[in-house]
């Protein structure tokens, strides 16, 4: 399913996103890594609408607990 950024949330969204990149941003890093729950589209498609991509890394803390993605996004 699609998801697209609209909403009052998603622009809240966005720009936190904007200002962590920013300070990750002339630091020692090549690039910004985060995990998401595998099974939350909305979250995953936000990301990669904004350069973040699947690296195939899952985890999860214990057993009965869902799994998460990395997902990485090379800094400027």
């Amino acid at each position: 399913w699609a998801y697209f950024c609209c909403g009052p949330r998603d622009r809240y969204l966005q720009r936190l996103l904007d200002a962590g990149l920013h300070r990750l941003d002339g630091g020692p890093w090549d690039e910004a890594v985060l995990w998401v729950f595998e099974d939350n589209p909305q979250a995953r498609t936000f990301y990669e609408q904004h350069g973040f991509t699947a690296d195939g890394a899952r985890r999860r803390e214990g057993s009965e607990d869902p799994f998460t993605v990395r997902l990485r996004r090379p800094l400027n």
